[in-house]
């Protein structure tokens, strides 16, 4: 497998088929294998449905180039997770993280590869800004602070949720959750090579941003505390093993 999608869904019904089908069209014609991840964390009944219609497609049925699998969470567990949960299915050389609200511009795998290709490991799309200059932008602007303070590696670069990942990174993540889990910190914890690129950032057509200042600020806080601090070796486990807690993981 060339190529693993990992998307977090979330009560998102209106966006999945474009999204979708936005993911077909950038691969049609490439020599790629790829899957699609879908990861539902905890959303209503009305998600569940539109991902297994979703599922059953024709476009979406398993040949031998694509294949779309759909991970029904019992519980929310929050995206960081829920996305590493896919991850931890995930088959392909590279893995691609986006979210599931249609920002994210698949097109823009293109110019990741090409940085993959120079050597780097764990590439990140990254808005020229912040968005508009107020709360969210100030809190989010802590969280990457903290970022290129804790980890060298970055070299005064910047993480987002729209991530791709080679095999030899994604694949060291710990199925065993600690209480508070950040992806990116994870994950940078084994590259050796992070790079960003300019993104465009698209408008978000359905749903509105669970980010606000105050929870930007509890992040940083708990990002100081749990990868700053305290060594991950004294933080207990709360959530293990969480294929024991998805309740339908169905393979077409």
């Amino acid at each position: 497998m060339d190529f693993s999608i990992v998307i977090p869904v979330y009560n998102s019904i209106a966006s999945l088929a474009i999204l979708t089908d936005e993911i077909h069209d950038f691969f049609d014609g490439k020599n790629f294998n790829y899957e699609i991840i879908f990861v539902n964390d905890g959303s209503e009944h009305a998600t569940y449905t539109e991902l297994e219609r979703l599922k059953k497609l024709p476009r979406n049925s398993l040949n031998d180039k694509v294949v779309l699998t759909v991970i029904h969470l019992e519980k929310n567990i929050g995206q960081q997770k829920a996305i590493a949960v896919g991850l931890l299915k995930a088959n392909g050389q590279f893995a691609l993280t986006m979210d599931d609200d249609l920002q994210h511009n698949i097109i823009s795998l293109d110019e990741m590869l090409k940085l993959s290709e120079k050597g780097s490991d764990l590439v990140f799309g990254i808005y020229d800004d912040y968005g508009i200059n107020g709360p969210r932008a100030w809190g989010s602007k802590i969280i990457g602070a903290f970022f290129r303070c804790k980890f060298s590696v970055l070299d005064g670069k910047r993480v987002s949720s729209f991530r791709l990942i080679h095999r030899s990174v994604y694949s060291k993540l710990n199925p065993n959750f600690s209480k508070f889990f950040y992806l990116s910190a994870e994950l940078l914890a084994y590259s050796k090579k992070p790079e960003n690129i300019s993104i465009e950032r698209r408008e978000r057509v359905y749903g509105k941003s669970g980010y606000n200042l105050k929870k930007c600020l509890l992040i940083g806080a708990k990002l100081t505390l749990y990868y700053g601090i305290i060594p991950k070796r004294w933080q207990s486990v709360k959530e293990t093993n969480h294929y024991e807690k998805v309740a339908d993981c169905r393979r077409r």
